[in-house]
């Protein structure tokens, strides 16, 4: 080594304790990139899809000027595995008791006397107030109280169900998503503003399966954005499009749709302009008519050759 001094050239390290920036710092860097990989492996992939996803709403949302609608966010942001364990101090403290949630203060007395607004006795008998089982259609399902001429829960966005809809059927139409690519906005007022964000983000998952869009307000603008947006998804089997009012322009980017995803093999149209009944019912021209066949025509045969 002396030799290769005098000689001018640099020295050979002949140990990693001498030269600890020869030795050191590679074992190092090993164990960080060991530790890199180990944080990579351990990320839950529903998380980071939904991550995102909600990247991909936000930035949008932020491009176009808009707010974020609470019900996208309820259904895209993203959550930890056990969120669902784990609740505040204030929800235990003031969760409501499951046999009064469908109930309201009496305003009659047995006696005949009609109770003040804030009486909480009689005051002709004595007797107490006490509680009346109220119409489920006067009542959302998150416990709100409906206004008397209200079509959406104004705490939760639901839209209020006839008083002659079967609770079965209300029930099923807000079911939890049994799959990560089954993504649900039943009758949360998203509006075609809202529609444009959210197919974005909805466009992040390559495997989304099923979608439901009933009654959330769509037309024509917002179905066409929808359906340029997830006519190339290549593996949407379902689509719920029910209760929006888009007329042909929206119809005809349906047939689009239908044609351009290759595994889509059901869309439920029910009370729309693609609904035979609700054609004849408002006396709507053959087109639509037409547009209905082409688009059952594409699903009936795709269904037999799957």
């Amino acid at each position: 080594m002396e030799d290769n001094a005098a000689n001018g050239e640099p020295p050979t390290p002949t140990s990693p304790s001498k030269f600890s920036d020869v030795g050191g710092d590679q074992r190092f860097a090993t164990k960080d990139q060991t530790d890199a990989t180990k944080d990579q492996t351990d990320v839950d992939p529903i998380f980071a899809l939904r991550s995102k996803q909600w990247s991909e709403y936000e930035k949008l949302c932020l491009e176009l000027r808009l707010k974020q609608n609470s019900g996208v966010r309820s259904v895209l942001y993203p959550r930890e595995d056990n969120y669902l364990g784990t609740a505040s101090r204030d929800v235990d403290l003031h969760e409501v008791n499951p046999t009064k949630q469908h109930q309201t203060l009496r305003t009659t007395c047995d006696c005949g006397n009609v109770f003040a607004t804030d009486a909480i006795f009689c005051r002709k008998c004595g007797r107490g107030r006490g509680f009346m089982p109220v119409d489920h259609a006067s009542v959302c399902s998150c416990g709100n109280t409906f206004a008397q001429d209200a079509v959406f829960c104004r705490k939760c966005g639901s839209k209020r169900k006839a008083a002659s809809e079967p609770e079965e059927e209300a029930a099923d139409s807000r079911h939890e998503p049994r799959s990560v690519h089954e993504y649900n906005f039943s009758r949360i007022y998203i509006g075609d503003l809202q529609l444009q964000p959210l197919t974005g983000a909805l466009a992040v998952d390559r495997q989304m399966v099923a979608l439901l869009l009933p009654g959330i307000g769509m037309k024509d603008n917002g179905m066409i954005k929808l359906c340029e947006q997830l006519k190339r998804s290549p593996s949407l089997e379902f689509m719920d499009i029910s209760e929006n009012r888009f007329s042909i322009g929206g119809a005809e980017a349906c047939l689009r749709l239908v044609t351009g995803a290759q595994r889509l093999v059901i869309v439920k149209s029910k009370d729309t302009c693609l609904d035979e009944e609700f054609c004849n019912k408002r006396g709507l021209p053959a087109k639509y008519a037409a547009v209905r066949k082409d688009i059952a025509d594409v699903l009936i045969d795709r269904a037999l050759s799957l």
